[in-house]
């Protein structure tokens, strides 16, 4: 969407100016567009927000209008989950100082009235005391009834089935290990795909071994995997926007159908519909 530069390490590399085709491909998406929202705002780093604004000034060719003339449209409550790594999107950081503070050019339309949770006023009391960090022993007597021993996930909290959060990479590559070994257990063929790395910026002659040049640490490629193992039924959610239009967006989840040689036959599932579409592999870039 804006070329931003891929985090290493949790830390966002320079943005430079964009040239040649990348330039008028994305000028050209950009034209016509006057809004743009964002979502969970209290997890944007200011310096991803910076990021923004610089592209969208280069994209539109206002170089002195913020965020390039566009009205930018942020939602989120700030007392929730802040960057992984990076300064909140309200603080910034002092080697910028000197150029405009983006935050305060916001003004603040307060949400009162809790939709998600309406008419469960314990749990929205349990949610208001987490926020401001005061819980009280009824709100953790709450959380506790809801734990679950992995002997009793059955149905829908079966392994293959639910969403788990875990706070390290480490957990989450541990339980898809479980989850691979359950189904392959089970006799399911499991797909191996490895990333096809290449170095734009060298002779392809020095590409002979990428396992030696490219880190299979995720958090040095973007979050990008070093390989993937799938399998017929696997439930996948797509890190990458792939098809706008048909809801292919980053976030969205699905579960795979069928295999065609380097195509990947996926069915996503949103909102009790179900659509099939075929992925073909994708190309991306991260600065290394």
């Amino acid at each position: 969407m804006f070329k931003l530069p891929i985090e290493r390490d949790g830390k966002s590399e320079h943005i430079g100016p964009l040239t040649g085709v990348y330039l008028e491909v994305l000028s050209n998406r950009w034209r016509d567009i006057k809004f743009l929202f964002i979502d969970e705002i209290s997890m944007v780093p200011y310096k991803m927000l910076y990021n923004i604004d610089t592209r969208l000034r280069q994209l539109k060719n206002y170089l002195d209008e913020p965020f390039g003339g566009i009205n930018v449209i942020v939602f989120g409550d700030l007392m929730q989950l802040p960057p992984v790594r990076g300064l909140q999107v309200f603080q910034k950081p002092n080697s910028q100082l000197l150029s405009l503070h983006l935050w305060r050019l916001f003004g603040l339309v307060e949400l009162t009235q809790n939709m998600r949770q309406q008419g469960d006023t314990s749990f929205v009391d349990l949610l208001n005391a987490l926020r401001v960090g005061k819980m009280e022993a009824k709100h953790f007597d709450i959380l506790i009834s809801k734990k679950l021993n992995v002997a009793d996930l059955e149905g829908d909290f079966a392994l293959p089935k639910a969403i788990r959060i875990y706070p390290t990479n480490k957990m989450v590559d541990e339980l898809n290990h479980l989850v691979v070994t359950h189904y392959r257990n089970q006799g399911a063929q499991i797909f191996k795909i490895k990333a096809q790395d290449e170095l734009l910026d060298r002779d392809p002659r020095n590409n002979t071994n990428m396992d030696k040049l490219v880190p299979k640490d995720i958090n040095k490629t973007g979050g990008i995997p070093h390989e993937l193992e799938i399998f017929v039924g696997a439930r996948v959610m797509l890190r990458y926007n792939v098809l706008v239009e048909g809801g292919l967006v980053n976030g969205v989840m699905g579960g795979i159908t069928q295999f065609f040689g380097l195509i990947t036959i996926v069915t996503r599932c949103m909102t009790m519909t179900y659509q099939t579409f075929k992925l073909n592999s994708i190309e991306l870039e991260y600065t290394g």
